[in-house]
């Protein structure tokens, strides 16, 4: 990775008026920012696509596209990589928060105040910055993860998952009951085996989300849950060309476990059969889990209010024939729980007596559902 780009100073203009995108430009330079202005979309994509621009100070009222269709075009294009300051003459909050609703860092209006304008770049560049530092370190831990065996690869991720949980077990709690549902779904030992490991992966992104946003004691605003629903790809992204079968499931896992079965989810709102059945037994699984477990944000519920939650999404959130097998074969998934709640509780950690435990429980509970 190249220094400039830990160093951003690229600035994009777009305004139709020129003595606007000149007073910017004279203000920026003389301030070190390497700038250049043009008059519409058009040419600003251009700019854009050949990679030399780190942030846009882009107007709302453009001739042709506007200047809020063409944030909204690169958010879907380049996700977070370009950093994106609207202007306008508008006052009206609505358009301000629509503007940051789509993924804009701010939004400034006119006439515009040189200081104004320097501490809001500053702001903006700081985030490409930030941005930049945390997808190289993506990288850098994608990288490593594939080099890794699967224990190896749970075992660094309870670290990154005690953000979130405090204890780590949700995730060994989601590889245990997908392997319990996939076997009653009448997979083979060997991919049980393999969704055991490729699902404890499900979350792997949310190591690149903020912690103030992770462990925020209550609900998300607009803005952080558009962060926090990139732990999808960021998950993808780091598991992506795996060299064994069990990275290969556990990226379409990350990707695809917040898709819903009548296409309503994220990120790519896939619909039935078109997400992996992986992520659709995962998706069964980590949703009870979540519900029936404290969050830093709320309390547990009850079984028997989760059941009933949950009865009301299949066929929306939930495969139906997923659920109802999960159904079936709730009392595994609960001794699996008890389990592990044990375990976390004394700290033992004996893989093997946890495996064979799980599979004698399990052994009969996937017969009644095969048959």
């Amino acid at each position: 990775m190249r220094d400039s780009d830990f160093n951003p100073r690229r600035i994009l203009i777009v305004d139709d008026e020129p003595m606007v995108g000149r007073i910017l430009e004279r203000w920026l330079t003389e301030e070190g920012f390497q700038c250049r202005s043009v008059a519409d979309t058009e040419e600003a994509a251009v700019q854009i696509a050949s990679g030399s621009v780190d942030l846009v100070l882009c107007d709302v009222n453009l001739p042709g596209e506007s200047g809020l269709e063409f944030l909204s075009t690169c958010r879907r294009m380049f996700d977070d990589e370009i950093v994106f300051v609207m202007i306008s003459g508008i006052k009206t909050p609505a358009t301000a928060l629509e503007a940051i609703n789509l993924g804009a860092h701010d939004y400034m209006t006119k006439p515009l105040d040189r200081g104004r304008v320097l501490l809001c770049v500053e702001s903006a560049l700081q985030r490409k910055r930030e941005t930049t530092l945390r997808a190289h370190a993506i990288d850098r831990l994608g990288e490593r993860l594939k080099r890794l065996d699967e224990e190896s690869l749970v075992r660094l991720l309870w670290a990154a998952e005690c953000r979130d949980d405090m204890t780590g077990a949700h995730i060994r709690r989601i590889g245990r009951c997908s392997a319990a549902l996939a076997g009653a779904l009448g997979w083979s030992p060997e991919a049980t085996e393999e969704i055991r490991h490729a699902a404890a992966l499900h979350d792997i992104g949310k190591i690149a989300v903020p912690d103030s946003i992770l462990r925020k004691p209550g609900p998300l605003d607009f803005k952080e849950f558009e962060e926090m629903k990139q732990h999808t790809r960021r998950g993808a992204h780091i598991l992506r060309d795996g060299s064994t079968s069990t990275i290969q499931m556990a990226a379409s896992i990350a990707l695809s476990h917040h898709e819903n079965w009548d296409g309503s989810g994220y990120p790519d709102g896939l619909a039935g059969n078109d997400i992996p059945e992986a992520a659709r037994i995962v998706a069964v699984v980590d949703v009870y889990d979540a519900l029936v477990h404290d969050r830093p944000y709320r309390l547990a519920y009850s079984e028997h209010v989760v059941l009933r939650m949950m009865a009301d999404l299949s066929g929306e959130k939930f495969e139906p024939r997923i659920y109802d097998v999960f159904r079936s074969i709730l009392p595994t998934i609960r001794n699996i729980g008890r389990l592990l709640d044990d375990e976390t509780r004394d700290g033992t950690g004996d893989w093997e007596s946890l495996r064979r435990a799980c599979e004698e429980a399990s052994e009969p509970e996937q017969k009644r559902a095969k048959a």
